[in-house]
């Protein structure tokens, strides 16, 4: 089994915003990387989320993805 581990639970301080969230051609950033994920051979993606979590995952489409919450996310 092949497993695709998206590790998107950072605060993003830098950027000021949540990357995950930035639009590009009309949807989320994050989107972009699991349609494509979702599009190739993996047998599975996996979604870390920390930071705005519920935010992300209201605005994101992730019927097959198996999401973890990381709660440390602070931590890293």
């Amino acid at each position: 089994m092949i497993s695709a581990i998206v590790l998107a639970a950072g605060e993003a301080k830098r950027m000021g915003q949540t990357k995950q969230l930035i639009e590009l051609q009309g949807k989320p950033l994050l989107q972009h990387v699991l349609d494509s994920l979702l599009a190739s051979q993996v047998d599975e993606v996996i979604l870390v989320l920390g930071h705005d979590a519920d935010k992300i995952l209201k605005t994101l489409c992730t019927g097959e993805i198996k999401i973890v919450i990381n709660p440390a996310f602070r931590e890293g």
